[in-house]
């Protein structure tokens, strides 16, 4: 797996050999970051981190700092180790927990991503991160593109794209 944009550019990373983890394609997460636009200096909450692709992707682009939550041991040593590799330890903190789980910092974040496994999408997993999104933040879900977006009580939807199997759904704070 590569970096696709930023600072970092074509760095290679390495995804956790687990079947727990469905790390979001190249041309999908490049589709992600020219959708979200410029995030330099943003603070990022990378749910369901996986193999850590898209906060080292959002680090690569400018983010401040990532905070990421993910459940599997495996997947948290190849987070750890991909940091390394890469030279973002100082800038990523990781939680090994699930999201259900997760208390949010008394700070806001401007971007979340959740990009749970397919199987796994939890309405009430996302409505729990929702707390943690500041009022000019973004939250993105990537699901199947089998199912509708969902409707999460207190955001709203204002975009949804199809990728192959794949979906990404855009939501904001309603106003």
């Amino acid at each position: 797996m590569k970096i696709t944009g930023g600072e970092l550019r074509g760095r290679g990373y390495k995804a956790p050999r687990t079947s727990a983890v469905r790390p979001m394609t190249e041309k999908e997460r490049s589709a992600l970051f020219d959708i979200l636009g410029p995030i330099e200096g943003a603070h990022l909450l990378d749910a369901y981190a996986g193999s850590g692709g898209l906060g080292l992707e959002a680090l690569s682009r400018g983010a401040a700092d990532v905070v990421g939550i993910e459940v599997s041991r495996v997947a948290a040593a190849t987070i750890h180790d991909n940091l390394k590799v890469l030279g973002l330890t100082h800038k990523y903190r990781l939680e090994q927990m699930r999201v259900e789980d997760w208390v949010g910092p008394k700070t806001y974040f401007d971007v979340i991503l959740a990009a749970p496994p397919f199987a796994v999408i939890s309405q009430t997993a996302l409505e729990h991160l929702t707390s943690s999104l500041a009022d000019s933040g973004v939250m993105v879900v990537s699901h199947t593109s089998q199912i509708e977006p969902l409707a999460l009580k207190s955001l709203e939807l204002v975009k949804s794209k199809r990728y192959g199997n794949a979906a990404l759904s855009f939501y904001k704070p309603a106003n």
